[in-house]
């Protein structure tokens, strides 16, 4: 198949746009409408994407995944939520993102909990900035409330 003249300026202007970091299939689509790329070379351009494997959703989320429980550390409110704003298919945020948060989410609460719990001295304060802390960061109060009886009692 030729590509058309828009066609190869879409996957040029794409390419650039994926060196910044990775970015999710939705977020290209809306990229090269903003750049007035019309729908048949907006769609061209994400197919050559994906053929050549510089354009893969899974992936992307394996990479948003591990970066916001690792490097950056959210709870599953906050990282459904960006997952969302970043057009990630509702699919793979349920069958990729969903369990594999919940296997990691209360361990990297207890690792901030533990963190932030140190900077206080009395346990009452600590108790409700830790939880204002770890609400701020996108937990859910039940994960938020186990975290804090696992500290109060070590």
């Amino acid at each position: 198949m030729s590509e058309t003249a828009e066609e190869q300026k879409a996957i040029r202007a794409a390419i650039r746009f994926l060196k910044i970091r990775p970015r999710s299939r939705g977020e290209v689509e809306d990229y090269l409408r903003r750049k007035s790329f019309s729908q048949e070379a907006t769609q061209a351009a994400l197919f050559k994407l994906e053929e050549e494997e510089l354009l893969d959703d899974e992936k992307f989320l394996e990479s948003w995944l591990h970066h916001r429980t690792e490097v950056m550390p959210r709870g599953s409110l906050i990282i459904k939520r960006e997952l969302r704003m970043k057009r990630v298919p509702e699919k793979l945020i349920q069958e990729i993102a969903e369990p594999y948060i919940e296997e990691k989410e209360e361990s990297v609460a207890l690792k901030l909990a533990r963190k932030k719990w140190r900077s206080f001295t009395d346990p009452e304060e600590g108790y409700r900035k830790t939880a204002s802390y770890l609400k701020a960061k996108g937990f859910s109060s039940s994960v938020i409330y186990r975290v804090l009886m696992k500290i109060k009692s070590s």
